[in-house]
């Protein structure tokens, strides 16, 4: 955990010396559909989670 936080903080301290402050993503419809991996949103009933809520319901541990 320590080692974690240092090397982010490096990673900042970098980001300030070489100007860059903000990093760029593009839009989540132009990224590639990974098909091997399961969709996290599709219950086991084949029903989907619509809202925050119902996703926090889901997090309970079994």
């Amino acid at each position: 955990m320590l080692w974690s936080s240092v090397g982010t903080a490096c990673a900042l301290g970098l980001m300030a010396v070489v100007g860059q402050t903000t990093t760029s993503y593009p839009p989540a419809e132009a990224l590639p559909v990974i098909s091997g991996l399961p969709d996290p949103f599709l219950r086991s009933d084949g029903t989907r989670i619509q809202s925050k809520r119902e996703w926090s319901a889901s997090e309970k541990p079994f």
